[in-house]
């Protein structure tokens, strides 16, 4: 990848990881971008939570944050369904991360900051 590889030092306990997947897509403008997502199975109900990271700044995923907590010197970006955090996005210099809750939110809003304030460098 062309910048930092984040990798969350906390996954859920019966999460099991799916293999990292590298891609490339097209902005807005047509201008080339990198992304890798890294997906854990949460339940054997489907239920899959996912890292992503992007050289794209703004994609229409993170528009419309619910709201933004500074933790730690980083603004994460909170996009939630009711009570439930479905989304978490933040930016590490010119790059953006974000983690997604399973589509039926099996994931608490404790163990979705707690993932995405774990995430670490690889390299």
């Amino acid at each position: 990848m062309p910048f930092r590889v984040l990798y969350p030092s906390l996954q859920t306990g019966p999460a099991v990881q799916q293999p990292v997947r590298a891609y490339t897509l097209l902005d807005n403008d047509h201008h080339l971008r990198h992304a890798y997502v890294v997906v854990w199975q949460q339940n054997g109900l489907g239920g899959y939570y996912d890292l992503e990271g992007t050289d794209w700044l703004n994609p229409p995923v993170v528009a419309h944050p619910t709201e933004t907590h500074k933790i730690g010197g980083v603004a994460y970006r909170i996009f939630a369904d009711g009570g439930h955090i479905h989304t978490v996005a933040w930016r590490q210099g010119p790059v953006l991360y974000w983690l997604t809750n399973t589509l039926l939110e099996d994931l608490t809003n404790e163990q979705m900051l707690g993932i995405a304030r774990s995430a670490q460098s690889l390299h």
